[in-house]
């Protein structure tokens, strides 16, 4: 995750140090309308939904496998076991969704003072 945000802080860091003041807020719409360029949008896109996706594997392969041996202990049935899976990974993601929503909303109040 160091690495991710290193790279993230060096695009930042050039992209505004290449447009300067009239850098939008992604780098990546002051690019011209190329070929080159429309890929490379493209694959942004695939970077950060596989970059989510890795984040919140780590997180699950750490906490599940706590939680999965509680159930054991009760004896849960392995049906119970996987759809409470399925609902601690939807409850994971959305706890994230919900601190980066929570985070941008201070970030913009912050901007107003």
């Amino acid at each position: 995750m160091s690495l991710v945000t290193i790279i993230y802080t060096y695009c930042g860091f050039y992209g505004y140090i290449t447009f300067g003041s009239a850098v939008q807020g992604s780098v990546t719409l002051n690019l011209p309308d190329t070929t080159v360029n429309l890929v490379v949008k493209i694959l942004l896109v695939f970077v950060v939904f596989f970059g989510n996706v890795l984040q919140m594997y780590v997180i699950i392969e750490m906490l599940w496998p706590k939680l999965k041996e509680k159930m054991e202990v009760r004896k849960c049935r392995s049906v119970t076991v996987l759809l409470l899976e399925y609902l601690f990974r939807v409850a994971v993601v959305c706890f994230a969704s919900e601190l980066f929503y929570r985070h941008s909303q201070l970030l913009n109040a912050a901007y107003i003072f």
